[in-house]
């Protein structure tokens, strides 16, 4: 079951999401984010 966000967590939870895309994206392309 997700989490269904207040109103004003929602700008968080699309930040944390957006992340979570990103360091998917990265550790399929090989490439090292925290470096960075």
């Amino acid at each position: 079951m997700e989490l269904q966000p207040l109103d004003f967590e929602k700008p968080i939870f699309e930040l944390q999401r957006r992340l979570q895309d990103l360091k998917a994206h990265s550790d399929e392309h090989d490439v090292d984010l925290d470096s960075a």
